[in-house]
């Protein structure tokens, strides 16, 4: 059996609060309710397939007891065009810049991929991530940092940025 490698991150995210002077309050609050929606679209759609599983127990040293047991298993959908779809029912009535709901499907997807990863370790239960804490994932696409200044640019609505 060949050995596990140690997966080491790809990615460095770095997190900062910036100190501004501009109303941004329901940015923060928007970006949950929709990454929230995002969560609800995808867990619709998942595909739960039975899979018999089996298992066992010690009874003493060297005896087993075995038995079987049906297990639910999720199929989250991750074709093109039900991400495009998605991003197209997001996009509806949403007043920011379009790179947040990409950012919201992003960050559901990391949501119910972990939520997976844990389910299948027997760490939760059948119920659907749910975000609490308001935040926001801005992309490299929406911001720009001026060395000469020392500012960094945010877009926040479609070109117009703080």
């Amino acid at each position: 059996m060949p050995k596990k490698k140690n997966k080491l991150p790809t990615e460095i995210v770095l997190t900062y609060k910036v100190k501004h002077n501009h109303d941004l309050k329901n940015l923060p609050d928007e970006f949950i309710k929709i990454s929230q929606r995002a969560i609800d679209i995808i867990w619709e759609n998942i595909n739960w397939k039975e899979k018999v599983v089996k298992h066992r127990y010690k009874i003493g040293k060297k005896k087993y007891k075995y038995y079987t047991t049906t297990r639910l298993i999720p199929k989250i959908p991750k074709d093109n065009d039900f991400k495009r779809e998605l991003r197209n029912r997001l996009l509806e009535g949403w007043e920011f810049a379009s790179h947040y709901v990409d950012g919201a499907i992003k960050t559901a997807y990391s949501a119910i991929e972990s939520w997976k990863s844990n389910y299948l370790n027997v760490n939760r239960k059948k119920n659907k991530p749910i975000f609490k804490r308001p935040f926001v994932r801005v992309k490299t696409t929406l911001m720009k940092y001026d060395r000469k200044n020392g500012i960094i640019r945010i877009t926040i609505k479609p070109r117009k940025s703080i």
